[in-house]
């Protein structure tokens, strides 16, 4: 089960007595690219904290973050984004975001989602990352890397990972139905799967 905060920070991932990201921090980050009228359009980073305002929903089914009146570039309350953390019915949980964008100028071109920090304490649980051709390795009592970027995965091929605890799993698979470019990103601040060129509209399935 996954914990949210009253602002919207992932508080921790619960499964059993294992308990996962306990790192803190926002669930996203995106860059959008803006056209200033210059030959080169400007690349606009942004994030949850930018938002005036954060709601939280919480029913038996989903959990509803929502976050409104992020500005870009100058243009005040351009963007809204949407996370749903859905609960399936065999346990596992769908977790998407989503952008309304009202900026004219504006066009989204990369998303770092679900951003989670402190998978598991350095040395003490064992890691299943992608690896060489589309495969994956085992990791025993892995420490963070300042950054790593295990796997760039075109088209369909989805990026799998699992963190493990003793005998408890946090697993990790991208759902991507519009095949774009995407990559698993690990480092001091945790994993990050990221999707270039576009968001994923239902992205991380964590079990």
């Amino acid at each position: 089960n996954a914990s949210f905060s009253e602002n919207g920070i992932l508080q921790s991932i619960s499964i059993g007595e294992a308990v996962f990201a306990t790192g803190g921090g926002h669930l996203w980050e995106a860059e959008f690219l803006a056209d200033t009228g210059a030959s080169t359009p400007k690349m606009l980073s942004v994030a949850a904290s930018n938002a005036t305002s954060f709601a939280k929903r919480e029913s038996d089914s989903e959990i509803v973050l929502s976050w409104r009146g992020i500005p870009l570039g100058g243009e005040t309350d351009a963007l809204d984004a949407t996370v749903i953390v859905a609960k399936n019915a065999d346990g596992s949980q769908t977790w998407s975001l989503r952008f309304a964008n009202r900026s004219p100028r504006c066009k989204l071109q990369r998303t770092c989602f679900p951003m989670l920090r402190r998978v598991t304490r350095d040395g003490e649980g064992d890691a299943l990352l992608p690896w060489k051709d589309y495969g994956a390795r085992l990791f025993r009592k892995r420490k963070a890397q300042p950054r790593k970027v295990f796997a760039h995965y075109l088209g369909y091929a989805p990026p799998v990972a699992a963190f493990f605890l003793g005998d408890t799993g946090l697993y990790f698979a991208a759902e991507d139905p519009e095949a774009r470019q995407k990559c698993l990103v690990e480092g001091q601040r945790g994993a990050i799967l990221t999707a270039p060129n576009g968001q994923l509209t239902a992205h991380g399935i964590i079990v």
